[in-house]
């Protein structure tokens, strides 16, 4: 294991399988619960020492967080720690020298050139972290083989240099939503509210020796600490792009390359499942606000068929399925009531969540059974929540 928490979180897995597959009055689930229990509190006498330290560590003045895959740096003005990544660090400043975000916008605030001189001006002077490098490192190597194994991509493509795409991670940020009432009245099983990290991807290539923004992926990650249905799962939640990237035959295949590489990584990172929304967006639910003209909203049919063709490409042995399918096999297979609803995910902003909130409101559904019903009839009407 790379860390306590993956650790922590697998054992545990354990013992709530037992519970959830068995039942929480059974045998198998008392001594379930009876074993989970001793092991939180041996786990917890173990690491007595390190939680100590845990709230001493030094944590980002401007996300707040303390994590181990990016570098602190502290402020040679205002002596606060920051990540690079949250201060817009570039190469340009020597650590023993470096100046926060916050301090150079109130020093020169109003002269733009000076604020360059700090923030730098291409893909280079946003700073890597463990996730972006990754991913990167990934899809460059792709496209060094030529493109030869990639989705979405029919033929070589040797026009095509692996040093003008670039990949980083440009948000990051802790969230946190709350169920809604109405949904917690009929299943009481979903927490009050529940945590997740909101991440967004970013898609360079370098055009005519500028660095240009083409492909924006927003995520969000429910770790192994968030409370079930969620846990372990990631939800490709939007994408967006613009139409320049070149050559023109091999941008829809590389940025289905790009989000199977982070799939790729997640897996490694201990997500179990994701969860893509297979649907176009409303012409004003955009990342990109300034687009050509000529550039349309894909139809509904076309974007499935993308996200089917990636997800069958890189899942290897992993199955594929519409939310629709993957929630009636797996409640056919068990004989718990409520194991519907342990499997059902609960996305912030998601149609599902959405449509459980609408027909939870209109009071035709006062029992799980029936409200089971009503969401599996409007998911196979849909279907396009697909989980892998």
């Amino acid at each position: 294991y790379k860390n306590l928490e993956s650790f922590e979180a697998d054992v545990k897995l354990v013992f709530q399988n037992a519970i959830l597959y068995n039942g929480e009055d059974s045998d198998v689930g008392s001594i379930a619960k009876q074993g989970m229990d001793t092991f939180e509190k041996r786990f917890t006498a173990a690491l007595n020492g390190l939680q100590s330290t845990e709230d001493d560590k030094i944590k980002c003045t401007i996300c707040g967080e303390h994590r181990r895959d990016e570098e602190l740096l502290q402020c040679s003005k205002c002596t606060n720690w920051v990540y690079g990544i949250c201060s817009l660090n570039t190469d340009s400043q020597k650590k023993d020298k470096f100046t926060c975000m916050r301090c150079v916008l109130n020093e020169h605030g109003n002269n733009l050139a000076k604020v360059k001189d700090f923030f730098g001006n291409g893909v280079n002077d946003i700073p890597h972290c463990d996730l972006s490098k990754d991913i990167e490192d990934g899809l460059r190597k792709k496209i060094d083989c030529q493109m030869k194994n990639m989705v979405g991509v029919e033929e070589s493509t040797s026009s095509l240099n692996s040093s003008e795409v670039s990949v980083r991670l440009v948000g990051s940020w802790v969230k946190s939503f709350s169920v809604a009432p109405e949904v917690r009245k009929i299943c009481p099983q979903y927490p009050t509210h529940i945590p997740y990290r909101r991440r967004t991807i970013a898609l360079f290539q370098a055009l005519e020796g500028i660095d240009t923004l083409v492909f924006l992926m927003f995520v969000d990650e429910y770790e192994n600490k968030c409370p079930l249905p969620n846990r372990g799962k990631v939800y490709v939640s939007f994408l967006d792009s613009l139409p320049f990237f070149q050559p023109a035959k091999s941008r829809s295949g590389l940025f289905q390359n790009l989000v199977a590489e982070y799939l790729r990584n997640a897996g490694e990172r201990g997500f179990q499942t994701a969860h893509v929304w297979a649907c176009p967006p409303s012409p004003v639910g955009v990342a990109f606000f300034h687009r050509p003209d000529n550039q349309g909203l894909p139809p509904k049919t076309k974007i499935r068929e993308w996200f089917w063709k990636l997800l069958h490409f890189s899942s290897g042995d992993q199955k594929v399925y519409s939310l629709y399918e993957y929630l009636q096999s797996s409640d056919q297979a068990s004989d718990l009531k409520d194991f519907f609803f342990s499997q059902l995910p609960y996305f912030e902003n998601d149609y599902i969540s959405s449509e459980m909130e609408n027909v939870c409101k209109s009071n035709e559904h006062s029992s799980m059974e029936s409200l089971k019903q009503e969401i599996l009839l409007r998911l196979q009407d849909e279907g396009q929540n697909l989980i892998v």
